[in-house]
């Protein structure tokens, strides 16, 4: 197993949050996406096309487990803030 963790900035154009860039032997990947922020809400998605309309929003104080990820995926995401920073633990299995 192994474990990645980071802080991203987010901003209210579409960021690139992470790419799984984990290589074998790891088959999949469980992400936890935290939102630490006092007000701000995030919201994530697949595509760089992801907006506060069409995103998964995660409110603040809250945080989300995405499972079964594979390598090369990745999780964009937008604040309703200029800036927000989140945190992110990525465990490869």
């Amino acid at each position: 197993m192994a474990l990645s963790q980071q802080n991203v900035t987010v901003t209210n154009a579409a960021t690139q949050i992470l790419t799984t860039a984990f290589t074998s032997p790891y088959a999949t990947f469980t992400v936890i996406i935290q939102n630490n922020t006092a007000s701000d809400t995030i919201y994530i998605g697949g595509t760089p096309a992801v907006t506060t309309s069409n995103g998964i929003k995660i409110a603040a104080g809250s945080s989300i487990s995405l499972d079964n990820l594979v390598p090369g995926e990745t999780i964009y995401g937008i604040s309703s803030a200029a800036s927000s920073v989140i945190q992110t633990l990525t465990i490869a299995r």
